[in-house]
């Protein structure tokens, strides 16, 4: 016989099944249906000279697997679809008749170490071009389950399965499982390693996590360094813990792009606002300071006209004094606008690791499951006690 609490039960786990089917409904779309990206030909040859293959081979074998793909797709990324920029269309023709070029631009993906050993390892059973696609499918399928568990902390299982849901479904989250290349795993790897600081307190596991993301995409280094801020300030780590955090975060990117070869941010900013070269290691690039801030007005409008205005209303609305979810709400912002001034260019994709706390904030508010919230004080001094949201 059912007890008197097996309704309640029995629709939450009605709930949670509908979202997961649901859920894996849209990676299966998702899955057939990929946006083939540029970046994932410097990954697939990457993750090929992991295994010691020469760059002559990487470069036969991945453009083997680009002549396969769709007409479209394959037009675009060997540089033969008419009413593309001239310059991409070049720099990618060169790229596929000519192994040097193609290796010249190896280390600018070289960057993402675990993304592209992870690559290889599922390329020796799927192939490269399928295994860039799994790589995006299945931590977007991931990234949707922790939405909703992180949503149920604060909502019924019926709300949370709609909220994360029409959450996944949002363009800049969607266009994470579409599109091959390491966004999907980066945002999967940091949103799990703040969930486990900032909802679970494991703190350690978190951390290591965070570092490890550096490893996943660089650019994780701002929100890492923002994470440690944030603890110190919270009394969880102390003050030379967080500068210690700080300098290794820092000397993780140092190592990367050491070892990579890449070439330094005057190229990464030639390359974003300024031309798509067709022989890099062979270019002196001079990007000057005017350069810079005309890149950085240039682009303002794509922030102002993206999605990022109304996941700041999330936030907004979502708003409760030293709760651990705007805490995080404000290292997503100060993310986005660290990341823009360091590169003033525009990815919503590049954010999504930042919307996804600002939205679970506006989820917190509406608190259709009681739940207790505790306030940053009670991090700090235990015997305050757990302030329940009315």
């Amino acid at each position: 016989m059912f007890s008197r609490n097996s309704g309640p039960d029995r629709r939450a786990l009605l709930a949670t099944a509908f979202y997961i089917l649901a859920l894996i409904g849209l990676c299966v779309h998702l899955y057939r249906t990929p946006v083939y990206d540029m970046d994932m030909i410097g990954y697939m040859g990457n993750a090929l000279l992991t295994n010691g293959t020469s760059a002559d081979k990487a470069h036969e074998l991945v453009y083997a697997e680009i002549r396969r793909l769709p007409a479209d797709a394959r037009d675009s990324l060997l540089g033969l679809r008419s009413g593309d920029d001239p310059s991409h269309g070049a720099s990618r023709k060169a790229r596929a008749a000519h192994a040097s070029y193609f290796a010249e631009f190896l280390p600018c993906f070289a960057i993402r170490p675990v993304y592209n050993q992870l690559l290889f390892l599922i390329s020796r059973v799927s192939g490269l071009t399928r295994a860039t696609i799994l790589l995006a499918v299945v931590p977007y399928f991931l990234l949707g389950v922790l939405v909703f568990y992180w949503a149920r902390r604060y909502a019924s299982a019926g709300f949370a399965a709609i909220f994360s849901l029409l959450l996944m479904l949002m363009p800049p989250i969607a266009s994470l499982g579409r599109t091959t290349i390491s966004d999907a795993l980066s945002v999967f790897t940091a949103a799990l390693a703040v969930y486990l600081i900032f909802e679970k307190e494991q703190d350690a596991a978190g951390i290591g996590l965070l570092l490890l993301s550096i490893f996943v995409r660089t650019d994780n280094v701002i929100l890492a360094s923002l994470v440690f801020a944030a603890l110190w300030w919270m009394k969880k780590l102390k003050f030379w813990q967080t500068a210690v955090l700080g300098i290794f975060a820092a000397t993780c990117v140092v190592f990367i792009n050491r070892m990579a070869g890449d070439y330094g941010l005057a190229m990464l900013y030639y390359r974003n606002f300024v031309d798509t070269p067709i022989a890099p290691a062979e270019m002196v690039v001079h990007f000057s300071k005017s350069d810079y801030l005309r890149a950085f007005r240039e682009h303002l409008p794509s922030v102002l006209g993206g999605w990022v205005l109304a996941f700041l209303l999330l936030a907004v609305i979502g708003y409760q004094r030293r709760s651990r979810l705007t805490i995080l709400s404000a290292i997503g912002l100060a993310y986005i606008a660290l990341h823009y001034i360091l590169l003033p260019n525009w990815w919503e994709r590049w954010f999504v690791v930042a919307y996804i706390p600002m939205s679970l904030s506006a989820c917190a508010r509406v608190n259709l499951r009681p739940v207790a919230v505790r306030p940053i004080d009670a991090v700090a001094r235990p015997e305050i006690p757990i302030a329940r949201i009315s």
